[in-house]
């Protein structure tokens, strides 16, 4: 309404207006907009917690010792995270200054693109549990749950597909979370609602989840690998004649599964094993250490392309060891090994140690990643034994023939030769040169040691004949290796010895008789010696001093002694006394001149009382009831009669009856005299017929001379070993007479 003022106008005349009660009415509208509440400030959330979960805790995860499949953290929107401007209205009665996490409506988006084995993870979101929960083909794969307490929970359900051939590296998911006001969380004074709904804050956060691969579940036990031995005596140089192999194979023990493979959450990949074989995995072969072969170390190469370990020594191979495709070894010796110093022949055991380990790509899990198998391994040791090769005898010399030497019994002090000859003979043992060539085999001689031995170089032990007697008692041995000496001895006494002299020559002395076959007379009693020669242990050794096998060894010699046996003999021959002579008359014949006849028989005595042999048993002795004499009935006799005798004109003839011990005289078949001797020692003259006396001579007398020998019997005298005596040869003569007158 417009009123004019009383002197807003005046008239010429100054007069006022009467405008006061004139008026003008307008209308018009002014619009006062509310004022109503708004964000005055979103807050910048700080950082929110980043968590870890690893696949390898689920429950086919590989980890053994579970830890928690779900963590949480802090979502970083503590306190005032949008300020309200309530403007000039002002806040209605309880209305807040700003809205913090819990005034707020969340919302909660996971990352995009995931899958879990081979399926897209998917979301849904129950906002009235604040859980997000992802799944893939039905699987549920994690959640995420939002706590009243501003932290978030996420929890891991299965596997998700980490990035190809990656490892265990770490998948991680980024999580966007958008808080917006509701509508009646705020109001003015005059109770108008925020416009609060078209503000929101936003806070991301991120969960790491480790990818699980695959790894060993259990590594096999492996059973007890073949031990194998090998000879160096087979080695060309060796000394075994028969060469057996220098390789030789032995299983590993290495059979059937020896990793089994767990895959873990992820699974397999198409076509990888559950488990590793022995082609399966890489091997590597360690060799023994400290080794030698003649004396420079032992190194190795390993050939991972062939499987192959070669040992060598100073530029020589020593050995190899192959792994074969069927789970074996095979071990080949090429040289020799030192084995323990002055060991003889024993055996050196290596022992080698076999490694194996998968490769990186024998086993994938379903998204690629290599197994972590190269920090697992399966160990295995074997053994192989190496036999040292020692000296032995290459050749052992036949021996030239050795020299027989003979003595006599008759030679010792009671034997029956008066001339004695020597009781030692020495003859040669036929041990010229070398006996027992060396050879050393694969070791090889030690400084100093010969090529082969003598006559000098070897123990040498003899041995005498069995089943000798003297006298009836057994003949026993001691040999004394000190001195060489083989004494023989029977009841106490010393009956021979034999001597090796160093001139490879011995000595055989007879100190006492030994029984020879029974009466076999003058024999000869041939002794059989058996010579052997050994190496001692120390005569030669190999390069790694091992002594010679040679104490094996021996060479052997026979040599012969003869001992001729004493026989009984005379030791002296009696001389008879004067014999009688005895006369007959040829008157007293028949017819003869004397008609008184007297006898035609007449006795003398002989002359051979007493002891007319005396014996001498010599070595042997004598023989039980053999005598020491012979006396006239011990002997046999023969009686030869005087030569040229006749009779009527006719030649007188003898016929000796040695079983009546007479002799006949005839001429012309009469009967001429007898003589007959008689067992006391006298013989009887019987004349029968005449005998021619010298012409014209008239009663004179024919003196007829006789010749007796006596000589023994070959059984009347036995030694010891009932040798007869060799009195054949000896003999007592006697002669006689008998006078016949004409």
């Amino acid at each position: 309404t417009g009123t004019p003022s009383d002197d807003v106008a005046t008239d010429y005349d100054l007069d006022p207006s009467t405008l006061a009660d004139t008026s003008i009415s307008q209308t018009f509208s002014v619009n006062v907009t509310d004022d109503v509440p708004e964000a005055a400030e979103v807050a910048t959330p700080t950082v929110a917690d980043t968590v870890t979960l690893d696949e390898d805790d689920l429950a086919d995860g590989t980890d053994d010792t579970k830890e928690s499949l779900s963590a949480s953290g802090d979502l970083g929107l503590d306190g005032d995270l949008i300020t309200i401007d309530y403007g000039a209205d002002g806040a209605a009665d309880g209305s807040p200054t700003a809205l913090q996490y819990d005034d707020l409506d969340w919302a909660l988006e996971g990352p995009a693109g995931l899958t879990s084995q081979g399926e897209a993870v998917t979301y849904s979101w129950d906002a009235a549990t604040q859980t997000l929960q992802a799944t893939a083909d039905g699987r549920d794969v994690f959640t995420v749950e939002l706590n009243e307490d501003g932290s978030y929970t996420f929890t891991l359900q299965d596997s998700l597909d980490h990035g190809a051939a990656d490892g265990e590296n770490s998948l991680g998911l980024e999580f966007t979370l958008t808080g917006t006001p509701s509508d009646d969380v705020a109001t003015d004074y005059d109770l108008d609602p925020s416009t609060l709904a078209d503000t929101s804050i936003s806070q991301t956060f991120s969960v790491n989840v480790t990818d699980d691969v695959p790894e060993a579940a259990e590594v096999a036990t492996p059973t007890v690998a073949d031990t194998v031995t090998l000879d160096e005596d087979d080695l060309a140089d060796g000394t075994d004649d028969t060469k057996e192999s220098l390789s030789a194979t032995g299983d590993l023990g290495l059979d059937g599964d020896l990793i089994t493979i767990d895959y873990g959450a992820d699974g397999a990949a198409d076509g990888s094993p559950t488990a590793l074989g022995y082609d399966d995995l890489d091997w590597a072969l360690e060799g023994p250490a400290g080794l030698t072969s003649q004396g420079d170390a032992v190194t190795y190469s390993w050939d991972a392309a062939t499987n192959t370990l070669q040992a060598t020594a100073d530029g020589r191979d020593v050995f190899t060891v192959e792994l074969n495709e069927d789970g074996s070894y095979t071990f080949t010796l090429q040289d020799s090994l030192d084995h323990g110093a002055a060991d003889g022949e024993n055996s050196l055991g290596l022992e080698f140690t076999l490694t194996g380990t998968p490769s990186d790509d024998v086993a994938t899990d379903y998204d690629l990643d290599p197994s972590t198998l190269a920090d697992t391994s399966i160990s295995q040791t074997f053994s192989v034994n190496v036999t040292d090769d020692v000296p032995e005898a290459a050749e052992v010399a036949t021996p030239t023939a050795a020299d027989t030497v003979t003595l006599d019994e008759d030679d010792l002090a009671d034997g029956t030769d008066d001339t004695k000859e020597s009781l030692s003979a020495t003859g040669d043992l036929g041990l010229d040169g070398d006996l027992i060539t060396i050879d050393y085999g694969a070791d090889g001689a030690a400084d100093g040691s010969p090529t082969a031995l003598q006559y000098d170089d070897l123990d040498w032990a003899l041995e005498g004949p069995a089943g000798l007697t003297s006298q009836g008692e057994a003949v026993t041995y001691s040999w004394d290796a000190a001195t060489n000496t083989l004494q023989a001895t029977a009841d106490g006494r010393d009956v021979f010895t034999v001597e090796l002299n160093e001139d490879g020559s011995y000595t055989f002395t007879l100190q006492d008789s030994l029984d020879h076959g029974a009466a076999d007379g003058e024999n000869s009693l041939g002794l059989e010696f058996t010579l052997t020669g050994t190496p001692s242990d120390d005569v030669a050794t190999d390069y790694d001093l091992d002594p010679s096998t040679l104490a094996d060894t021996s060479i052997t010699q026979t040599f012969s002694v003869n001992v001729t046996d004493d026989v009984p003999e005379a030791a002296e021959v009696a001389t008879p006394t004067v014999a009688d002579t005895v006369t007959l008359d040829e008157d007293d014949l028949a017819d003869g001149t004397d008609d008184t006849k007297e006898s035609l028989s007449a006795t003398g005595d002989l002359g051979l009382d007493g002891d007319l042999i005396t014996i001498d048993y010599g070595a042997d002795g004598a023989a039980d009831g053999s005598p020491t004499a012979l006396q006239y009935d011990d002997l046999d006799w023969a009686l030869e009669g005087p030569a040229g005798l006749t009779s009527q004109g006719e030649a007188v003839t003898y016929s000796w009856d040695a079983a009546t011990n007479t002799l006949q005289a005839t001429a012309d078949g009469r009967d001429v005299f007898t003589v007959e001797l008689n067992e006391d020692g006298s013989y009887t003259f019987t004349l029968q017929d005449s005998l021619d006396h010298g012409a014209a001579d008239g009663e004179n007398s024919l003196g007829l001379e006789f010749t007796l020998t006596g000589t023994p019997s070959d059984d009347v005298a036995t030694d010891y070993d009932l040798d007869p005596s060799t009195l054949a040869d000896t003999s007592i003569s006697q002669t006689f007479s008998v006078n016949v007158t004409d």
